[in-house]
């Protein structure tokens, strides 16, 4: 048996590809979503977990903003489930990008 090596994994830069007003627009959009529907979000260090009613369009809504956001910030992961009434957005990100996840999401 050879010697596995460990896999480096790439440090992905914490930039976002969007100008000021591209990145407002992107804040209206998740705002507009939590105003009529959130139930409950917590931010720490890890990113966020944001808890929304399952509204018609509510599901929907999240995963095209959270796949638009990670095409402008690769270094943000996200992770949408649905749970009885209760749709689940985990947004995973490194402790130095909190600043941009409280931008997005609010808190």
């Amino acid at each position: 048996m050879g010697t596995e090596r460990p896999v480096a994994r790439r440090e992905i830069p914490i930039a976002c590809s969007l100008d000021a007003s591209q990145q407002a627009e992107r804040q209206g959009e998740f705002r507009a979503v939590m105003e009529a529907a959130l139930i409950d979000r917590r931010i720490d260090d890890r990113g966020a977990v944001v808890r929304f009613r399952a509204s018609p369009g509510v599901e929907d809504a999240i995963r095209d903003l959270s796949t638009q956001e990670h095409e402008c910030c690769p270094f943000l992961d996200f992770d949408i489930a649905s749970q009885d009434d209760v749709v689940v957005l985990r947004v995973i990100a490194p402790a130095e990008a909190r600043s941009v996840v409280q931008a997005l999401l609010g808190g």
